[in-house]
């Protein structure tokens, strides 16, 4: 599965285009959006069953017991199921954003890399492929973890 991490800004740009709309139709998209940004997409796309909209915040360190981080919002095992029921096979491209396609969007899709290309269905190419055209990514140790969690336990179960 071919698995592209970018910016948001090439959403933004395609905003309400006929590029968005052929996006949509060639590939899933996870949106990954912080507690104070709106999905970069025109209204009817957002209804795409080929989009995921996620919100949680760039936050690399588990905040201590009783820390108020409002209105900080943080990648939840929820959050990883939502993923794994929307690339639920390897038919389409994917793409992942967040604000620069480095951490959040990194961590995502070095998982699903991981999990699609590797371990799944051993596609060498797709993986070389995305660490050749992914080398920004910098993955966020929490929602790599929560998420690597998820997918051990769709493996198991």
């Amino acid at each position: 599965m071919k698995i592209d991490i970018l910016p948001r800004t090439i959403f933004e740009k395609n905003k309400g285009t006929d590029e968005e709309v052929e996006l949509l139709k060639n590939n899933r998209i996870i949106s990954i959006n912080s507690h104070d940004e709106r999905p970069p997409f025109s209204d009817s796309s957002l209804s795409s069953t080929n989009l995921l909209c996620l919100t949680f915040d760039d936050i690399c360190n588990e905040p201590p017991p009783g820390e108020d981080i409002s209105p900080a919002i943080l990648f939840t095992a929820k959050d990883a199921q939502a993923i794994l029921g929307f690339i639920h096979d390897n038919s389409m491209p994917v793409l992942i954003h967040c604000t620069a396609g480095v951490s959040r969007s990194g961590a995502v899709g070095e998982c699903l890399d991981l999990y699609y290309n590797r371990w799944l269905f051993d596609n060498r190419r797709d993986h070389l492929y995305f660490l050749d055209n992914n080398r920004q990514i910098m993955p966020n140790p929490i929602v790599r973890r929560i998420l690597m969690e998820a997918i051990l336990k769709k493996m198991s179960g």
